[in-house]
């Protein structure tokens, strides 16, 4: 869309040139609408889902989502820095999710927050697991060390949020880079 075409009036409805994943929304102050781009990874890992929203621009490249499951060195690497930082855990998941250019190189974004969701299925966490334990945390790798942030619980400590559903449970949060994101739980005694 030229700017012409995005007037304040226009942009307050997503206009039919643009593609299925980008939306506009006001802003609170009812100002000027922002422009989101979601993006999902085009494979997912096993029994886990993640998406992103992303503001236009905060990108200056075209850019793919990845999102894998580690295992092995890198999953052990995760264990260690949480437990370095004195996350309490009995279990958990670790995930690689960044964002590549068309070179394959990694790109964060330059601007602003992204919005993440992560939905894991339950068959893949232990049957009984200690709902208020639920956390998601960023392992951000950017300064040279590695410092782990908590990014979302079930218990609304953190900015984000983790819920607990029937069949799956469900973290969104807002982080401003991506590395490495570890899903932690605690056993019932």
């Amino acid at each position: 869309a030229s700017t012409e075409e995005t007037s304040e009036a226009e942009t307050e409805t997503e206009t039919e040139t643009e593609t299925e994943t980008e939306t506009a929304t006001e802003g609170e102050t009812g100002e000027e609408a922002e422009e989101w781009i979601d993006y999902e990874p085009q494979q997912q890992p096993d029994g886990i889902k993640v998406w992103a929203r992303v503001k236009a621009g905060a990108f200056s490249e075209d850019v793919k989502m990845f999102a894998e499951e580690l295992g092995g060195e890198e999953e052990a690497k995760a264990g260690e820095a949480l437990e370095e930082e004195g996350v309490e855990f009995d279990g958990f998941l670790a995930l690689d999710i960044r964002f590549e250019n068309e070179e394959g190189e990694e790109i964060e974004p330059e601007e602003g927050s992204v919005q993440v969701q992560i939905e894991v299925d339950a068959k893949k966490l232990p049957e009984e697991v200690e709902a208020d334990s639920l956390q998601v945390q960023h392992l951000n790798e950017s300064d040279g060390e590695v410092k782990v942030e908590s990014v979302a619980d079930s218990v609304g400590v953190t900015g984000g949020e983790v819920k607990v559903e029937a069949q799956a449970v469900k973290a969104e949060f807002e982080v401003e880079s991506f590395s490495t994101f570890t899903i932690t739980w605690v056993n019932p005694e």
